[in-house]
């Protein structure tokens, strides 16, 4: 997965997904269903959870504002932290043939940039260019498995 302005989405050492300047390639998600009750069911079909490829049952999710990746057998409350490993997401939101991911208990709340490069839960709301920094790319896009595959190329 990339932002559209073609940085590579990786996850770090200390477990923060971020995105890495100059260095490439991206880390490999996997693009699963809804894993919450929390979502009503017209918007169950565009909710999502991602995995991390080479970590089983290590999720995408947002803590504190940012978004790191987690065990699910290390979290100490599963509700919480299913609701907060899940994301709407929306296809040509902002751009053609780009992603946007909102919390599913912040419907005002995307993943975006920060200057750090951190990944982080932005409202859209009053932030420079949120279009280009909630937009991601998206590659091998696999719709044949039980699992869709977000591969970096």
């Amino acid at each position: 997965m990339y932002q559209k302005s073609g940085q590579a989405v990786q996850v770090t050492s200390y477990n923060r997904v971020v995105l890495a300047e100059g260095v490439p390639g991206a880390t490999t998600f996997l693009l699963g269903g809804c894993r919450t009750s929390a979502v009503i069911e017209a918007e169950r079909p565009s909710c999502v959870s991602l995995m991390v490829a080479n970590r089983t049952d290590w999720y995408v999710r947002h803590s504190y504002g940012y978004v790191i990746v987690e065990s699910e057998r290390d979290t100490g409350h599963l509700p919480l932290f299913l609701l907060h490993s899940n994301f709407i997401l929306h296809s040509d939101t902002f751009y053609p043939k780009c992603y946007a991911f909102a919390a599913v208990n912040y419907r005002q709340s995307y993943i975006t940039s920060i200057e750090d490069g951190s990944l982080v839960l932005n409202d859209l709301i009053g932030i420079a260019g949120p279009e280009e920094t909630a937009s991601f790319r998206v590659f091998d896009y696999n719709t044949s498995s039980k699992f869709y595959c977000l591969l970096s190329l």
